[in-house]
């Protein structure tokens, strides 16, 4: 087998569209307080998506939304959580 070759990834500034999303869509992401997660949240917002993101840290979840304050919503939780079904449930109804 051959090895495969690497794709560079572009800088975050130079990401600005959402492969494929046409229409305003709703997207749930668990773990989007950081990293890639907060990067999608970001990305998807930019497209005009209403995004929910679900994370432990509050802070950093204020810190997204504030950049979208229309289009993010959060709720600090841990995906442990033994009612945490029902608030995916509420946020995913945005």
């Amino acid at each position: 087998m051959g090895k495969r070759k690497k794709e560079k990834l572009p800088a975050n500034d130079q990401i600005t569209k959402v492969p494929g999303i046409k229409k305003k869509k709703k997207i749930l992401i668990v773990g989007g307080s950081s990293g890639l997660g907060k990067r999608l949240a970001e990305m998807y917002a930019t497209e005009g998506c209403l995004v929910g993101i679900v994370a432990r840290r509050e802070n950093l979840l204020k810190e997204i939304q504030q950049q979208f304050p229309d289009q993010i919503h959060i709720l600090k939780a841990d995906i442990n959580e033994p009612d945490i079904g029902n608030k995916l449930i509420n946020l995913i109804h945005l």
